[in-house]
C-alpha cells in the first residue's frame, strides 16, 4: 500500500512539473472586441501567439468559455489567430482561456481573461464624470436572463437636474 502512495504522488508531481514547463517561454495576447457585452451579442476573440522572438504558425488554437470548448481555429504565418462566438445569455463574469499547442514542437500555451456580461442603459461612466450635479445610487434588482435564469444585481441608477 506504501508504494502505491508513492507511486501515485510521483506521477501526480511529475505530471505538475511538465504542465508547468511548456508554458515557458510563449505569449499569448487575447483581444476582444468590447470590453463588455450584452445577452447574445457577438463577441470577436483575437490574438497573437510568440514564443522566443519568434511566431507560432499554423498551429491549432482551442478557446474556452467557462471549461467548455466553443472554438477551433488555427494561427495564421503571423501567429494571428480570431475566433467569433455569441455572448452568454446570462449576467455575468465568465472565464475564458486561449490554448494554443505549438505544431513544430508540440508544447502548449495558455491564456486567459475575463469575458463579461452586464446590462447597460443610459450615459457612459466618462460622461457621468464630467457632468457636474449628478446623483448616483446602486439598487438591488431581480434580472430575469434571456435563458430563464434569474440574477441579483445592483443597478447604478443616476439622476441630472
Amino acid at each position: 500500500m506504501r508504494k502505491r502512495k508513492l507511486i501515485l504522488l510521483i506521477s501526480i508531481f511529475s505530471m505538475f512539473i511538465f504542465n508547468s514547463v511548456v508554458s515557458q517561454g510563449g505569449v499569448i495576447t487575447i483581444n476582444l472586441n468590447s470590453s463588455y457585452y450584452w445577452w447574445g451579442d457577438g463577441v470577436k476573440v483575437s490574438g497573437e501567439a510568440r514564443k522566443n522572438g519568434g511566431v507560432i504558425n499554423s498551429s491549432q488554437v482551442e478557446i474556452y468559455l467557462e471549461g467548455n470548448l466553443i472554438c477551433n481555429t488555427t494561427t495564421d504565418i503571423y501567429g494571428k489567430y480570431a475566433c467569433e462566438l455569441t455572448a452568454p445569455s446570462s449576467i455575468g463574469n465568465y472565464n475564458l482561456i486561449v490554448k494554443i499547442v505549438d505544431s513544430q514542437t508540440g508544447r502548449s500555451f495558455i491564456n486567459s481573461t475575463n469575458l463579461i456580461v452586464k446590462i447597460v442603459y443610459g450615459i457612459e461612466e466618462n460622461e457621468m464624470k464630467r457632468k457636474k450635479q449628478i446623483s448616483c445610487h446602486e439598487v438591488p434588482w431581480l434580472v430575469v436572463n434571456p435563458d430563464g435564469s434569474i440574477k441579483y444585481a445592483y443597478i447604478k441608477v443616476c439622476v441630472t437636474p
